[in-house]
Protein backbone atom coordinates (compact mmCIF):
# COMPACT_ATOMS: atom_id res chain seq x y z
CA UNK A 1 0.00 0.00 0.00
CA UNK A 2 1.43 3.30 -0.89
CA UNK A 3 0.80 5.22 2.29
CA UNK A 4 2.57 8.67 1.08
CA UNK A 5 -0.29 8.90 -1.33
CA UNK A 6 -2.28 7.81 1.98
CA UNK A 7 -0.83 10.70 3.80
CA UNK A 8 -1.09 13.16 0.72
CA UNK A 9 -5.20 12.79 -0.15
CA UNK A 10 -6.87 11.77 3.23
CA UNK A 11 -6.98 13.05 6.58
CA UNK A 12 -8.75 11.46 9.72
CA UNK A 13 -12.15 11.00 9.59
CA UNK A 14 -12.65 10.67 5.31
CA UNK A 15 -14.22 7.56 4.02
CA UNK A 16 -13.12 6.12 0.88
CA UNK A 17 -14.59 2.98 -1.27
CA UNK A 18 -12.04 0.95 -3.30
CA UNK A 19 -12.99 0.08 -6.82
CA UNK A 20 -11.31 -2.97 -8.35
CA UNK A 21 -11.12 -4.96 -11.41
CA UNK A 22 -10.02 -8.74 -10.38
CA UNK A 23 -10.44 -10.37 -13.21
CA UNK A 24 -7.45 -12.20 -13.03
CA UNK A 25 -9.23 -14.70 -10.23
CA UNK A 26 -11.53 -16.35 -12.06
CA UNK A 27 -8.66 -16.93 -14.85
CA UNK A 28 -6.36 -18.36 -12.22
CA UNK A 29 -3.97 -15.49 -12.40
CA UNK A 30 -4.10 -14.96 -8.72
CA UNK A 31 -6.54 -16.34 -5.81
CA UNK A 32 -9.47 -14.90 -4.10
CA UNK A 33 -7.18 -14.33 -0.69
CA UNK A 34 -4.19 -12.95 -2.57
CA UNK A 35 -6.71 -10.05 -3.59
CA UNK A 36 -8.69 -9.78 -0.20
CA UNK A 37 -4.93 -10.03 1.75
CA UNK A 38 -4.02 -6.83 -0.45
CA UNK A 39 -7.29 -4.98 0.61
CA UNK A 40 -6.58 -6.13 4.26
CA UNK A 41 -3.51 -4.35 3.91
CA UNK A 42 -5.21 -1.33 2.50
CA UNK A 43 -7.59 -1.44 5.81
CA UNK A 44 -4.68 -1.26 8.11
CA UNK A 45 -3.34 1.59 6.73
CA UNK A 46 -6.88 3.34 6.46
CA UNK A 47 -7.57 2.46 9.79
CA UNK A 48 -4.44 3.39 11.14
CA UNK A 49 -4.77 7.09 9.77
CA UNK A 50 -8.41 7.15 10.50
CA UNK A 51 -9.79 6.57 7.65
CA UNK A 52 -12.69 4.77 7.02
CA UNK A 53 -13.41 2.26 4.15
CA UNK A 54 -17.10 2.61 3.36
CA UNK A 55 -17.49 0.01 0.31
CA UNK A 56 -15.33 -2.35 -1.47
CA UNK A 57 -16.62 -3.01 -4.85
CA UNK A 58 -14.85 -5.72 -7.08
CA UNK A 59 -15.49 -6.86 -10.35
CA UNK A 60 -14.44 -10.38 -11.34
CA UNK A 61 -15.57 -10.08 -14.78
CA UNK A 62 -13.01 -10.63 -17.45
CA UNK A 63 -13.94 -11.36 -21.09
CA UNK A 64 -11.93 -14.39 -21.45
CA UNK A 65 -13.52 -16.48 -18.66
CA UNK A 66 -16.06 -18.46 -18.23
CA UNK A 67 -19.09 -17.28 -16.66
CA UNK A 68 -19.13 -20.17 -14.26
CA UNK A 69 -15.63 -19.23 -13.44
CA UNK A 70 -16.65 -15.33 -13.31
CA UNK A 71 -19.40 -15.86 -10.50
CA UNK A 72 -17.43 -18.84 -8.47
CA UNK A 73 -14.50 -15.98 -8.10
CA UNK A 74 -16.85 -13.46 -7.12
CA UNK A 75 -18.38 -16.03 -4.28
CA UNK A 76 -14.85 -16.69 -3.30
CA UNK A 77 -13.84 -12.93 -2.89
CA UNK A 78 -17.09 -11.76 -1.59
CA UNK A 79 -16.69 -14.20 1.05
CA UNK A 80 -13.03 -14.12 1.80
CA UNK A 81 -13.72 -10.63 2.43
CA UNK A 82 -16.46 -11.07 4.91
CA UNK A 83 -14.62 -13.30 7.02
CA UNK A 84 -12.19 -10.30 7.57
CA UNK A 85 -15.15 -7.46 7.77
CA UNK A 86 -14.79 -5.89 4.91
CA UNK A 87 -18.06 -3.79 3.28
CA UNK A 88 -18.00 -5.24 -0.16
CA UNK A 89 -20.23 -6.01 -2.97
CA UNK A 90 -18.63 -8.06 -5.87
CA UNK A 91 -20.05 -8.30 -9.42
CA UNK A 92 -18.95 -10.25 -12.33
CA UNK A 93 -21.35 -8.82 -15.00
CA UNK A 94 -19.29 -6.70 -18.27
CA UNK A 95 -20.60 -3.50 -17.14
CA UNK A 96 -18.68 -3.36 -13.48
CA UNK A 97 -15.69 -3.79 -15.30
CA UNK A 98 -14.02 -0.64 -15.63
CA UNK A 99 -13.25 1.52 -17.73
CA UNK A 100 -17.03 1.15 -17.53
CA UNK A 101 -18.91 2.63 -14.96
CA UNK A 102 -21.04 0.41 -13.35
CA UNK A 103 -19.59 0.38 -9.98
CA UNK A 104 -19.22 3.75 -9.58
CA UNK A 105 -23.30 3.88 -10.38
CA UNK A 106 -23.75 0.87 -7.89
CA UNK A 107 -21.80 2.64 -4.91
CA UNK A 108 -24.11 5.15 -3.98
CA UNK A 109 -26.91 2.65 -3.94
CA UNK A 110 -24.95 1.43 -0.90
CA UNK A 111 -23.40 4.11 0.38
CA UNK A 112 -25.71 6.82 -0.52
CA UNK A 113 -23.08 9.42 -1.28
CA UNK A 114 -21.66 10.22 -4.00
CA UNK A 115 -17.90 10.05 -5.00
CA UNK A 116 -15.90 13.58 -4.87
CA UNK A 117 -13.16 11.99 -6.55
CA UNK A 118 -11.71 9.00 -7.75
CA UNK A 119 -7.93 8.65 -7.08
CA UNK A 120 -6.57 5.78 -9.76
CA UNK A 121 -3.73 4.16 -11.61
CA UNK A 122 -4.62 3.44 -14.71
CA UNK A 123 -5.97 4.42 -18.09
CA UNK A 124 -9.11 2.66 -17.03
CA UNK A 125 -9.59 4.68 -13.36
CA UNK A 126 -9.48 7.69 -15.70
CA UNK A 127 -11.92 6.36 -18.20
CA UNK A 128 -14.30 4.85 -15.43
CA UNK A 129 -14.61 8.02 -13.73
CA UNK A 130 -14.96 10.24 -16.53
CA UNK A 131 -17.89 8.05 -17.98
CA UNK A 132 -18.97 8.33 -14.42
CA UNK A 133 -18.91 12.26 -14.08
CA UNK A 134 -16.23 11.92 -11.27
CA UNK A 135 -13.04 14.12 -11.07
CA UNK A 136 -9.74 11.49 -11.40
CA UNK A 137 -6.83 12.08 -9.76
CA UNK A 138 -3.76 10.10 -11.65
CA UNK A 139 -1.32 8.38 -9.04
CA UNK A 140 1.69 6.14 -9.54
CA UNK A 141 0.81 2.43 -8.57
CA UNK A 142 -1.46 2.74 -5.61
CA UNK A 143 -0.91 -0.88 -4.38
CA UNK A 144 2.11 -2.75 -5.83
CA UNK A 145 3.35 -6.21 -4.99
CA UNK A 146 4.79 -6.66 -1.27
CA UNK A 147 3.49 -3.18 -0.34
Amino acid sequence: VNKGLIDQFLKPGDKVAVITNQGGVPLGYRTAEKVIVKLAAAKRSLDERGVEIAMVMVSTYHPKATRLAMDAAATDVFVTGKKIGLPMRVWSEDFTRKPEPGMFKLLTAFVHEQLDCYIGDSDEDEAAADAAGVSFVRVPRFMGEGE
